[in-house]
């Protein structure tokens, strides 16, 4: 008698047909419900709802939406104490920006990065929740490429104004573990001082030989009030 390890000894499964994989539909809604009073005011309601959708296009493709979403189920951040003059880093937890995160990856060295999916939706200084109102994203392979699409919306609180986040990432796959790639980011914000920030750029890796691989990449950022310096 064998476990499930003893592959070997595994029997063959025959009479199968007509298998074919289904299609990706997910519906996640979720609503919050309450009362509050402050001091010696009324009673007041509080309720809040949102929903996300996944949808698979195609097998390798897929669409996600998110409407007033809540990153409640969220792991929390490490606590980390900082004795340097830097900021720390913390990566990125909330799963609508961690599905299909390699597809927007850009190839820089060290820590560099044109897109950081933590920037949105949390206040840089406090590093306090900034409410998303809506965002969707699209990404896989498609024709040969490799796609990412995302558009996100944040609503203004506090000293924030809202702003709206653009990220499109296609990458071309070449023979072995090469590639050519090209992404482009634009906010657009209701700041007077920062209205907007966009960066693009073109990146390649080249395996040659088998043992040399060549790789690089050019970015051009834009921002307001500032030229020749971006």
């Amino acid at each position: 008698m064998y476990g499930i390890w003893k592959l070997s000894e595994a029997g063959e499964l025959t009479g199968l047909s007509g298998i074919e994989p289904g299609r990706l539909l997910t519906f996640k809604p979720y609503g919050l419900g309450g009362v509050g009073r402050l001091g010696g005011e009324s009673t007041a309601a509080l309720y809040t709802g949102g929903l996300d959708i996944k949808y698979g296009l195609r097998p390798n493709l897929i669409a996600h939406v998110t409407v007033n979403t809540d990153f409640a189920d969220t792991d929390v951040d490490q606590q980390q104490f900082n004795l340097t003059p830097y900021r720390i880093f913390f990566p990125g937890k909330r799963r609508f920006f961690l599905e299909n995160s390699d597809v927007f990856q850009f190839q820089t060295w060290y820590q560099d990065s044109i897109f950081f999916s933590r920037q949105i939706g949390i206040d840089p200084e406090t590093g306090q929740e900034v409410p998303i109102d809506a965002g969707a994203k699209l990404a896989g392979k498609l024709g040969g490429f490799e796609l990412g699409l995302m558009d996100v919306k944040t609503r203004a609180r506090g000293p924030n104004p809202y702003a709206n986040y653009a990220v499109a990432r296609v990458k071309r796959p070449l023979l072995g573990n090469s590639y050519l790639g090209f992404m482009y980011v634009d906010k657009q914000s209701g700041s007077t001082e920062e209205p907007f920030n966009r960066a693009g750029g073109l990146d390649g890796k080249f395996v040659l030989f088998k043992n040399l691989t060549l790789s690089g990449y050019y970015v051009k950022t834009r921002s307001p009030h500032l030229h020749g310096k971006d």
